[in-house]
């Protein structure tokens, strides 16, 4: 799908600008007035049309291999040119070939990266300049190395707790599922074979059968229909996941709906600060005044409401104010991470600061979701081993009706 460049301001004021991408023109707008924002200007981009933004693992790789080789003094151009040979065909050995044509021509490195519109992040050109500038390309590349690391981390942790109760639930669903289909209907046709449908209702020579006993035959019998429904809804879900992943409007509801689970809520929120603390840190160490640094950590995120937040809070700044006497209705911003601001920045040690609330929150979200695995489990191990044990009563019931009766009891 094509890519279109927007400009214009959030409800509260906020100058923004960026690229989405969509169908046609109109979708794209659509999908900014999802986010409430009042567009100036909206155009399809030619130079973005057939890039796209690196992923994560990727980004990691590049940084790690250019790291290397700045670390080592070593010809940047010649080390790209030699890190693309040993690599299989695709976006990142292209991006690797591009860059390392356009050092070979003669063009520093922060423009070689700028001209690969779309497949770096904002952030990156501005690490390379602060690079550049200090002679300590290197080490700056291995800073920056260590905070995609925090990313990727802060971002893994939420769908990996995710994860592990989808599958657990799938497993237990795969054990209930053999039971229904399995367990029941053999032990309906070796037992029940003195029972007898009669009419709308299961009959045996003691009497009519319970009703959980009916229940469980019943449901036995549809069971091959649940599978299809359930099987049929998984795999719906899967490709609208898929098609609309990109989706504005689907991000703002994945995300309401992540902020309201019990643990996994708060967690979220932890990550994300952990995301902007840190790349708030990295720009500090790269000499940004505070409204950038606070802009870009906001988009680094990729959260539309901290972005909306940052963005306020700079700002705030930018009119003369101190941080720690921002105040915003339900900010994502905490009160802390502004105090930080106001007292570190003051001191001169923002970025330390910064980066020890960042580690901070990535150890509270960790800590969250350590107690959602602990609460979770148990409940749910507990409800299904109580669920079977019905079951299974249910199906003896008739059993011990019939040897009472022959026993005389």
């Amino acid at each position: 799908m094509p890519n279109f460049q927007y400009t214009g301001q959030l409800p509260q004021g906020t100058a923004v600008t960026g690229t989405i991408e969509a169908v046609d023109i109109d979708a794209a707008r659509r999908q900014l007035d999802d986010l409430a924002l009042h567009v100036s200007t909206l155009a399809q981009t030619e130079t973005m049309r057939q890039r796209r933004s690196l992923s994560r693992d990727d980004l990691l790789f590049f940084n790690q291999q250019l790291a290397a080789l700045a670390e080592n003094k070593m010809a940047l151009d010649v080390g790209l040119r030699a890190v693309a040979k040993d690599l299989e065909r695709g976006p990142l050995k292209t991006t690797i070939q591009e860059v390392a044509a356009a050092l070979e021509s003669g063009v520093p490195l922060e423009e070689a990266i700028g001209k690969q519109k779309g497949r770096f992040p904002e952030l990156y050109a501005n690490v390379l300049r602060s690079g550049a500038e200090s002679n300590q390309l290197g080490a700056t590349l291995l800073s920056f190395n260590n905070h995609l690391t925090l990313l990727n981390a802060s971002r893994n942790m939420i769908w990996e707790a995710l994860t592990y109760p989808l599958l657990l639930l799938a497993m237990l669903f795969a054990i209930f599922s053999f039971f229904m289909l399995v367990i029941v209907p053999s032990y309906a046709d070796s037992v029940f074979g003195l029972i007898r449908a009669d009419g709308s209702s299961y009959t045996y020579d003691g009497g009519v059968l319970s009703d959980p006993t009916v229940l469980v035959l019943k449901l036995s019998e549809i069971w091959p229909t649940v599978l299809l429904v359930v099987g049929a809804l998984a795999a719906a879900a899967f490709v609208l996941l898929m098609i609309f992943r990109k989706s504005f409007a689907l991000q703002r509801l994945r995300e309401r709906v992540l902020r309201s689970l019990p643990f996994i809520g708060s967690a979220y929120r932890d990550s994300l600060l952990a995301r902007f603390t840190s790349s708030a840190a990295l720009a500090t160490r790269m000499g940004q005044p505070l409204p950038a640094i606070l802009r870009l950590a906001g988009g680094a995120t990729g959260n539309a409401r901290l972005v909306a937040d940052a963005g306020a809070l700079a700002e705030h700044v930018e009119a003369g104010n101190p941080p720690d006497a921002f105040v915003a209705r339900k900010s994502m911003i905490p009160a802390l991470v502004a105090y930080t601001l106001q007292t570190a920045g003051a001191r001169g040690h923002l970025a330390h600061a910064l980066a020890d609330l960042a580690r901070n929150y990535e150890t509270l979200a960790r800590y969250r979701l350590g107690r959602f695995r602990v609460i979770f489990t148990p409940i749910i191990l507990s409800l299904v081993a109580l669920f079977i044990a019905v079951v299974i009563l249910s199906l003896f019931a008739p059993l011990f009706s019939i040897v009472n009766q022959v026993s005389g009891f």
